[in-house]
């Protein structure tokens, strides 16, 4: 239900950030507006835009710095060296950044080739 909802009003899936994540988030909302089922709660959801969004904002990742966990920027670097470039002269790489708050990470993983020696076009 709720998961329809998330997918229908942002195209979230639920289990990019996992199930369980999602289920905590919606009871802890649920608490916060004093509602006993889920039920009721999804009713409200129907009705009320601001909760909604209250829901959204829970569920995303609303936290972003740069080189947020430092070892998966190293890694990917690596993996595209090793496995991808190796040397040659290759094409564009294209690279989806989520989740991403403001757009620290985006702009890690640019510094983060660039400093492998990847050329920026």
């Amino acid at each position: 239900m709720i998961g329809d909802i998330l997918k229908q009003k942002i195209g979230f899936d639920i289990h990019s950030v996992g199930a369980r994540k999602i289920d905590a988030d919606v009871r802890g909302r649920m608490r916060e507006c004093g509602i006993a089922t889920l039920d009721d709660y999804v009713r409200l959801l129907h009705r009320s835009p601001d909760e909604l969004e209250r829901l959204i904002e829970a569920v995303t990742i609303p936290e972003t710095w740069f080189f947020r966990m430092r070892g998966a920027f190293e890694y990917l670097a690596g993996h595209l060296r090793r496995q991808w470039w190796s040397g040659k002269d290759a094409d564009r790489i294209r690279i989806l950044s989520l989740p991403c708050s403001t757009g620290e990470e985006p702009y890690s993983i640019a510094i983060t080739l660039l400093e492998w020696g990847f050329r920026p076009e």
